[in-house]
């Protein structure tokens, strides 16, 4: 069965679930390759329209060829060679004699639409005539001038996508049979003010089960209203301590435990434990239901997991996500602004809630912010929104959102020139120019 011929039809953009790599399907029915996002975006301004297929159905689309910049939206080069060429109708290049011929042609912003082509891909391209030296050169048949396709491209950034790794943690299993994200880790909104939460918050109803993530022991257990709780606002709370087999480097030392909490829970069905005794539990063993108690003003499950030794509220937390079995496609996003140039916005799959790090370059200086281990962030006020001359506006996020949405702000001396967003795992995106 030719499934590519059903799955997918001639302009479709496609990928496969398990790569990040996005094709074009061609009228032959082949997928045509886009060797980088840069190529990607002069054709497209964002990756909505992309469909995603099984790798069996991505493997029947034959291997086509390789896309090339759009006409007229770049002047590219060769990484070995500085001349500088116009890239126009079927790959033809035209050679830029000088640079006031640039400026003449392209205006003074030139420099910012030249992109490197590598050698690889540069004998896709073909050699034609030099532009002469009139101003009434024709540059482009259709429109006679460079309009770059995506708004990054309008203001002179690049961007690339990071790809590292993803670990599969698959000996950690969901603690909900819902998979319905209403917050996130690190920066939101909660009643109209900034907050930096401790966890993520998944959606469901009263009753629904709730499942210990990870082999492990009970650690601790609060009831609503416990006199000595230090969960005020967590109602019903259940504490679990994990081992782990390969120690965690977290702020220059190695931990070999960490925590999960799981807070606004309605019952708790695992027993009341003495103080010496320990209750073995097993990833996947049913510890309470869902509900809202405590302060929660909806019906969710709010879970955290700390690094550390005590099990205290002094361990630092760190997003779930580094532990939890979750579909990581590397959809982080950022634009800039088409007013502010030192502000972006940040964008991910709500799926996909592991924003971990903020690399915002102006001149030589870099500010870091890192959600987890809270490089950047006063720990004495993370409920401040302005770190490191960085200012985080976060919007509003909740079960029905479709993604995830923060502005970040450069307040701080000179120009940026460099912003980079990575998840836990080292993947993300970066502009520069």
């Amino acid at each position: 069965m030719a499934l590519g011929a059903s799955a997918a039809a001639q302009g479709d953009l496609v990928k496969s679930r398990t790569r990040p790599d996005v094709y074009l399907v061609n009228e032959l029915g082949g997928r045509d390759v886009f060797p980088n996002e840069s190529v990607f975006f002069s054709w497209e301004n964002d990756f909505d329209s992309v469909i995603t297929l099984s790798d069996e159905e991505i493997a029947d689309l034959p291997i086509g060829r390789r896309m090339r910049y759009k006409p007229c939206t770049y002047l590219v080069k060769s990484q070995t060679n500085p001349d500088v060429y116009h890239a126009g109708e079927s790959g033809m290049l035209r050679r830029i004699t000088s640079e006031t011929q640039a400026s003449t042609l392209f205006g003074a912003n030139w420099p910012s639409l030249v992109r490197d082509v590598s050698d690889v891909f540069w004998l896709d391209y073909v050699k034609g005539e030099d532009f002469d030296n009139s101003s009434g050169a024709e540059v482009c048949p259709n429109d006679g001038d460079l309009i770059p396709n995506g708004s990054s491209a309008r203001t002179g950034w690049t961007k690339d996508v990071i790809l590292v790794n993803y670990v599969d943690r698959e000996n950690i299993v969901w603690p909900t049979e819902s998979t319905t994200l209403q917050d996130a880790f690190g920066p939101r909104m909660l009643a109209g003010q900034y907050d930096f939460h401790r966890g993520i918050d998944i959606a469901g109803e009263t009753g629904d089960l709730v499942y210990s993530i990870d082999d492990g022991t009970v650690y601790r257990i609060y009831h609503e209203g416990e006199v000595g709780s230090p969960f005020k606002n967590g109602g019903n709370v259940v504490i679990l301590k994990h081992e782990i087999q390969n120690p965690i480097n977290f702020l220059g030392r190695d931990h070999v435990t960490y925590f999960s909490y799981y807070l606004h829970l309605d019952q708790i069905t695992i027993p009341d434990i003495a103080e010496d005794d320990e209750w073995i539990t097993e990833k996947g063993m049913q510890i309470g239901t869902l509900g809202a108690s405590g302060t929660a003003n909806t019906e969710h499950l709010h879970l955290e997991t700390r690094i550390g030794e005590f099990g205290t509220l002094d361990d630092a937390s760190v997003n779930p996500f580094l532990y939890l079995s979750y579909n990581n496609i590397n959809s982080l996003q950022i634009e800039p602004d088409t007013l502010n140039e030192s502000r972006f916005l940040i964008t991910s799959d709500r799926e996909e809630l592991d924003v971990n790090a903020i690399y915002i370059t102006s001149g030589a200086d870099t500010r870091i912010i890192n959600f987890s281990t809270r490089e950047g962030i006063d720990p004495n006020n993370r409920d401040n929104n302005i770190y490191n001359s960085i200012v985080l506006e976060p919007l509003n996020f909740n079960k029905n959102s479709d993604k995830y949405e923060m502005y970040i702000e450069y307040i701080g001396e000179g120009e940026v020139n460099d912003i980079k967003v990575i998840d836990i795992f080292g993947n993300g995106v970066r502009l520069y120019r």
